[in-house]
């Protein structure tokens, strides 16, 4: 029951947002698991929620074992060339086991914008300390869009994630790993979420629906997202073609008008 109302909550805070986001799995522009260089020139606050089944889950936790995940999410622009992101991870068959959760963030820098004949360049970097190592994105991707009158909007995206990460490894007695900080490969601790080459096509006939295709690095997953009345944005995936997952999100614009003006604008 609480965790019914928790995300009760959470969509009733996405409503009071003043557009929608398009977003992966973990907060960022992007298909599912795969992220993108597109960028909005609009300085807003993103916040999302997905669901990862346990045969997907990017966390192992006690024992190495994968458990159905809760991935809690919010992107805050910076500059206008600079994103912080931070999750939060929730395992809901062992709430009590993991305390508030695990905690990471990252930084997105973007490197080129897009034009006509050049694609968009973002560079992602984690920090080498934090309780979510399971999580680290240091990667670079270039995303190009295309568009048309009667195909509506085609944005694609490749991009390059390391297959190491810079800091300690989690339990590292579990792993039997040394406790030494140091670049670790992340296939020695199972890890593999952004290993390696991704790719993702995104397919937008209209303002308000478009499908997802994504090469992860380890599987081909697809999805459909849906916008409603500029709100709030809810897409379903479907995990290496055959598990479903979930994702909601919402823009709130830090640089709006106040309510009173729209109001009277309206008017």
């Amino acid at each position: 029951m609480a965790s019914i109302k928790k995300i009760v909550f959470f969509i009733f805070f996405c409503l009071v947002g003043q557009s929608y986001g398009q977003v992966n799995i973990v907060g960022k522009s992007g298909a599912i698991f795969t992220p993108s260089a597109e960028w909005s020139e609009h300085n807003s606050l993103i916040f999302s929620t997905s669901y990862v089944p346990s045969a997907y889950s990017i966390n192992k936790f006690v024992g190495g074992v994968r458990r159905t995940e809760n991935i809690y999410s919010i992107s805050v622009p910076v500059t206008g060339f600079m994103k912080i992101h931070a999750n939060l991870t929730r395992l809901p068959e062992i709430p009590d086991s993991i305390g508030i959760g695990d905690r990471h963030f990252d930084f997105s820098f973007l490197l080129l914008k897009e034009l006509e004949r050049r694609p968009a360049i973002l560079l992602v970097l984690s920090p080498n300390f934090g309780w979510a190592n399971f999580m680290s994105q240091d990667l670079i991707v270039a995303t190009k869009s295309f568009s048309s009158n009667r195909l509506g909007l085609i944005v694609a995206s490749m991009g390059y994630a390391s297959p190491f990460y810079l800091g300690r490894p989690p339990h590292p007695d579990v792993f039997g790993l040394p406790n030494t900080f140091k670049f670790h490969r992340k296939k020695d601790m199972d890890r593999h979420y952004l290993v390696g080459f991704f790719g993702s096509v995104k397919w937008q006939p209209r303002d308000f629906v478009a499908l997802l295709l994504e090469h992860d690095s380890q599987k081909w997953n697809m999805g459909l997202m849906l916008r409603w009345k500029e709100y709030l944005s809810v897409q379903g995936h479907l995990l290496n073609g055959k598990d479903p997952a979930f994702t909601l999100a919402t823009r709130i614009p830090l640089n709006s008008e106040p309510f009173e003006m729209r109001n009277a604008r309206k008017k």
